[in-house]
């Protein structure tokens, strides 16, 4: 094979697991699906890249017994 077409081929496949890395770690900040944005990043990777730089971080709320505890036992 040529070596433009050898070159080609490892861009191709270097940016593929470059994406699927980047955004599984950009979704675990985010607290969104790392294994979902991992195979978004793998199988479409600049556009999974840009979708997961722009998206905000999803915010879990957690119910706190003790402090719904102690209002209604007063």
């Amino acid at each position: 094979m040529e070596f433009g077409v050898v070159f080609t081929v490892l861009i191709f496949f270097g940016l593929h697991v470059y994406g699927g890395v980047y955004c599984a770690k950009r979704a675990e900040k985010l607290n969104k699906s790392t294994g979902l944005w991992a195979v978004l990043g793998l199988l479409f990777p600049i556009i999974s890249m840009i979708i997961i730089y722009n998206s905000k971080q999803d915010i879990t709320w957690h119910s706190d017994s003790d402090i719904n505890d102690a209002h209604n036992n007063t």
